[in-house]
């Protein structure tokens, strides 16, 4: 391990040969946070390069998380065999929590946090499908605030938006 390997590991001191790169480096899935088998050793099997997921999570030692990206690529010498391997990694933690927020708010109003109309449209539709393949009935119910505009221009905006958020927490109270 270098010393930027060290620092993202939190990792004091590596102890050379003698720990396994899965007790230096824990890696999950970032679907099910399951352990999975570290790059570097199925580099090693395989010699072939190996990439972790799209949002793998490195556990460091301090028990905290971080999501890297990463390439390992084998070494091979002059006979072609397999000698060692190397794994480049970096953390986009940073980069992975903004695109969950830009992706939340691609489906969610921002004011109320209830899905916004192409959110609502999207599983609507998947229920729609789901409904008829299966045969089960199905009820939709639409809300409107009616005079909703003279709420705004009568008592201004900062009165409609007060109006949209009590009742999305109603909604929410009501709903799944």
């Amino acid at each position: 391990m270098n010393t930027a390997a060290m620092r993202l590991t939190l990792v004091a001191n590596p102890q050379g040969a003698s720990v396994p790169i899965g007790n230096l480096m824990v890696l999950q899935d970032p679907a099910t946070l399951a352990d999975i088998p570290h790059p570097l050793l199925e580099t090693l099997r395989t010699g072939r390069v190996k990439r972790l997921a799209k949002g793998s999570i490195l556990v460091r030692t301090d028990g905290s998380e971080i999501v890297i990206e990463d390439a390992t690529s084998p070494i091979v010498n002059d006979q072609g065999v397999v000698s060692g391997a190397v794994m480049v990694f970096h953390d986009i933690t940073e980069a992975h929590q903004l695109q969950a927020q830009v992706d939340y708010l691609a489906w969610h109003d921002y004011l109320t946090g209830l899905p916004n109309r192409f959110a609502a449209q999207r599983h609507l539709n998947r229920i729609l499908r789901d409904a008829a393949a299966r045969g089960l009935p199905l009820a939709v119910m639409y809300l409107d605030l009616d005079k909703f505009k003279a709420v705004n221009d009568d008592l201004g905006h900062a009165a409609g938006d007060g109006l949209l958020v009590s009742v999305a927490a109603r909604l929410r109270s009501c709903f799944r």
